[in-house]
């Protein structure tokens, strides 16, 4: 009778730690998933200045050519760039 009482409320605190670990596995799987969503958002945005970049540098190389044009598209798009960044 003794034996099986200690086993009970030995079954039962390691079904507590069990429920506590549990909930800690869940809340980490949501930290996670926001970081994750934070990672692809910065992702986009990198991606996305680095194109703009390249076609600053590619409308700069052209200008390097002599078309004057070219150079004031690209200083337009490099100003309209920076006052997007805010």
């Amino acid at each position: 009778m003794v034996a099986e009482r200690a086993s009970t409320q030995q079954r039962q605190v390691a079904m507590d730690e069990f429920t506590a670990q549990k909930a800690c596995w869940q809340k980490f799987a949501g930290v996670n998933d926001c970081l994750r969503r934070a990672q692809l958002a910065r992702r986009e945005k990198v991606d996305s200045a680095a194109a703009q970049e390249w076609v600053l540098n590619d409308l700069e190389r052209r200008s390097a050519g002599g078309s004057a044009r070219a150079a004031g598209q690209a200083a337009e798009l490099r100003m309209v760039r920076r006052a997007s960044r805010g």
